[in-house]
């Protein structure tokens, strides 16, 4: 391929096939700790990896997660996951860390992950990747989601001011429901906004408030750009 194609699986086969088909990196949610066979896998391709943490299991995950020092666990984890990675003959150079925003984690423990980024990096010195399209930290406070408490309503801003505060890139931020007003509220510390299906012909209608209207302008001259 012309560009680089990452491909999320932690499970060998689908690894072995999609490195096979051309793929140049896998994202293991279970940092390589799941199946010992995936390093070597990634390693006979010369491919790269993308070494998340997650607490507890997509099933689980969510119910009631308990750090009792939430940034040393998961640097920790994540240190094992690639001194494993390495091990296996994958070049330090091809390892990428992911805190896992919003896998095993409250809003409140990803925001705090959000505004401590620096510190995985300078703990691992490994690139840090950050997944944060609809999770809930972002879309906390919309209409539609459930069971959050109010002083958690403006996530999606702080979202997008701590990752302005880490980055001269321009910050999109993703919402997945709500009204327009909404969404422009959510995200006015953002560069672009790109908001569900259910409103965002709305917006690109030129029928959506003024804020939002201003972000997607912003959205599209990032991406043009």
């Amino acid at each position: 391929y012309k560009i680089p194609v990452s491909v999320d699986t932690y499970k060998p086969k689908v690894a072995q096939i999609v490195l096979d088909a051309g793929a140049s990196i896998i994202n293991d949610i279970t940092g390589l700790q799941k199946y010992p066979q995936m390093a070597d896998i990634i390693s006979s391709f010369n491919a790269g990896v993308v070494l998340m943490h997650m607490q507890g299991s997509p099933k689980n995950m969510q119910e009631n997660p308990v750090y009792a020092d939430l940034l040393q666990e998961i640097i920790s984890f994540l240190g094992k996951s690639s001194s494993i990675a390495i091990k296996s003959g994958i070049s330090p150079e091809s390892i990428a860390i992911d805190p896992g925003i919003g896998f095993g984690k409250t809003v409140r423990q990803s925001l705090e992950l959000l505004r401590r980024l620096h510190e995985f990096r300078d703990a691992l010195g490994c690139p840090v990747m950050v997944g944060v399209s609809r999770k809930a930290a972002i879309g906390v406070g919309l209409v539609g989601i459930t069971g959050v408490r109010a002083e958690l309503a403006a996530s999606a801003r702080e979202i997008a001011r701590r990752l302005k505060a880490v980055t001269d890139k321009p910050v999109i931020v993703g919402v997945g429901i709500g009204t327009p007003e909404q969404a422009a509220e959510a995200v006015t510390d953002a560069d672009g906004v790109v908001v569900g299906s259910a409103v965002v012909q709305t917006i690109l209608d030129g029928n959506g408030p003024t804020g939002v209207g201003a972000l997607v302008g912003s959205f599209r001259a990032a991406i043009d750009g």
